[in-house]
């Protein structure tokens, strides 16, 4: 599985520019191949790793593809993959938002790349300690309350934190 090389950041505003080959597994889903919708990661040669919420309202395979190898949303690079199947999870709540994942399965299988890998996922039995340096990736808003998505893929480190202390905080 695909692992990321280490890199200075480069800071821009809610994150930093990814490079070409920095985050292999990051997938941009394209909705009618006109418009990038949502994220999603390759975890196997056919299988994309994205939220049940995208397909709420599109729920057709037929309308959607994943651009993959490409941070970049200029629609010219990348490879350019149909989408065969969404399985969203089967207690997905629209409302709550709980179990919030879907798979979606690939016409075939692809051959990995340089530009094109999947991401390592930990074991179910894995526990992270609190303070372990963690990613995020996608093109979201580069403006807090904004809705203009980023042209090129960003990220973000964080650290892990305790559970409770988001149930306190919130609560």
């Amino acid at each position: 599985c695909g692992t990321a090389p280490v890199i200075p950041f480069n800071k821009i505003v809610g994150g930093s520019g990814s490079l070409r080959g920095e985050w292999p597994w990051q997938v941009s889903l394209w909705l009618r191949r006109k418009e990038h919708k949502c994220g999603a990661v390759l975890i196997s040669d056919r299988w994309l790793l994205s939220a049940a919420h995208c397909f709420d309202i599109y729920s057709d395979p037929k309308l959607w593809a994943a651009y993959l190898g490409t941070p970049f949303l200029n629609g010219v690079e990348g490879r350019v993959e149909k989408i065969f199947r969404i399985h969203k999870h089967p207690f997905y709540n629209v409302y709550t938002l709980d179990n919030d994942v879907a798979l979606l399965e690939l016409p075939s299988p692809l051959s990995y790349t340089n530009l094109m890998k999947p991401i390592c996922l930990p074991d179910t039995s894995h526990s992270f300690s609190e303070g372990t340096k963690c990613f995020i990736t996608g093109w979201g808003s580069t403006k807090e309350g904004g809705n203009l998505s980023a042209k090129s893929l960003l990220y973000k480190s964080l650290c892990k934190i305790l559970s409770g202390f988001c149930l306190n905080v919130h609560m």
